[in-house]
């Protein structure tokens, strides 16, 4: 998982990875990696260490629906990442449970912030769709990728069904709402203002 050379010795990191990293996101100072995988789990490699083995942050040994903390927490295919700017927590894109999910870095709890709160389990149902709005009652559907704002007061999220950029405010006491920014819903590829403008199953965000 990439190697890192600062000088004439190459140093390698992480000889022990799961199968499958899919976001990433990484400290300022360079010395913590956190990411998804194909697990379905949320993992920290602290780059200082010497076992080059990634730890298990939240997730537990199934695929499933479940906010909670450390591996009580499941998560439906867990793509994008993003480390706020203050590094306290990540937004985590849970694809297949169409919502954002929060992992405070504290203490590894993870819940819901946006999205379909789904049916508790690894058999849970979960409901896609496209609703604007506060918190939960809020819908998304297929979600992909994610960037926080510089300032924290906001990230950008992009969905792969709804062909939409969207938006999340993350100021107000922990009530998040979600916008939309752009795209008419529509698949396509026209370019313009972000009333008309198109995607086309946008997968990745700006990183």
């Amino acid at each position: 998982f990439a190697s890192h050379d600062t000088t004439a010795t190459k140093t390698e990191y992480a000889t022990s990875l799961p199968t499958g990293i899919y976001g990433l996101a990484v400290t300022g100072d360079g010395f913590f990696v956190y990411f998804t995988g194909a697990s379905s789990k949320i993992y920290k490699l602290d780059l200082r260490a010497n076992s080059n083995t990634p730890t298990v942050i939240a997730g537990g040994s199934a695929s499933g629906y479940q906010d909670g903390t450390g591996s009580s927490a499941q998560f439906r295919n867990p793509l994008g990442i993003a480390l706020s700017p203050d590094e306290t927590y990540l937004l985590i894109v849970d694809s297949d449970a169409h919502a954002i999910r929060h992992l405070l870095l504290s203490t590894n709890g993870v819940t819901t912030i946006v999205g379909n709160t789904c049916t508790n389990g690894a058999s849970g149902g979960c409901t896609a769709g496209y609703i604007d709005g506060a918190g939960t009652s809020s819908r998304l559907d297929n979600p992909q990728d994610i960037v926080f704002h510089p300032s924290g007061t906001f990230a950008l999220f992009v969905e792969f069904n709804n062909n939409r950029v969207r938006r999340i405010d993350l100021r107000t006491n922990f009530l998040y709402t979600v916008t939309t920014i752009c795209g008419t819903g529509t698949a396509g590829t026209n370019d313009g203002p972000c009333s008309t403008a198109q995607f086309n199953n946008p997968y990745r965000d700006w990183e």
